[in-house]
């Protein structure tokens, strides 16, 4: 039996590119609104609370994209899921670029992806740190192969790039280009004389 070749991280992402953009700039939206309601009303700041709202925030922002193959599925406590012709993706929060291990047998299911048939869509997650003034810091995107309750093994992890830094990034929109500089008063009555 001949196996589909296994996806590697420069294929996936590259097939990617246009939703892992998307999903970068919608948990950088949610972590700087959860931001903003924690500062407005003076709250101490609790992170469970804080990155519920940022994944509230994030899937408002895709819902409202309304890509066409894009399905996002319901999760409770704003999880996102989200699901395409060819791939499932899960969206986590992680303090490094590690996915969590859990305890949670539905979580550990998921990462179960020791061949790639070419049958079932690929099994990826997405994980997103935050800095301590509680930005989006960092994105990863993982490849899960193995998990149980102390550990998640990876076939590859790819860091995502801030698309807003990327060198392929578009140019800001009505670039003025060069200004033309005028000379001062004085300089222009040296030159006339």
């Amino acid at each position: 039996m001949n196996l589909p070749h296994f996806p590697n991280p420069e294929e996936t992402y590259q097939e990617l590119d246009w939703l892992l953009r998307e999903i970068y700039y919608a948990l950088e939206w949610g972590a700087m609104k959860s931001k903003e309601i924690v500062d407005a009303d003076d709250l101490e700041f609790d992170g469970t609370i804080w990155a519920g709202n940022v994944r509230a925030y994030a899937k408002n922002y895709l819902q409202k994209k309304e890509f066409a193959d894009l399905k996002m599925e319901h999760i409770n406590n704003a999880g996102l899921w989200l699901q395409l012709p060819n791939y499932g993706i899960r969206i986590w929060k992680a303090n490094d670029q590690n996915p969590p291990a859990s305890k949670s047998d539905p979580r550990q299911a998921y990462c179960q992806q020791l061949l790639f048939t070419g049958v079932d869509p690929l099994k990826l997650i997405i994980i997103w740190n935050s800095d301590k003034l509680h930005n989006l810091s960092r994105l990863w995107l993982v490849c899960p192969k193995y998990a149980d309750e102390e550990s998640v093994e990876a076939h590859w992890i790819m860091e995502i790039k801030n698309p807003g830094l990327s060198s392929s990034a578009p140019p800001p929109p009505n670039d003025p280009g060069e200004l033309p500089i005028e000379p001062k008063q004085e300089d222009k009555k040296k030159e006339n004389g």
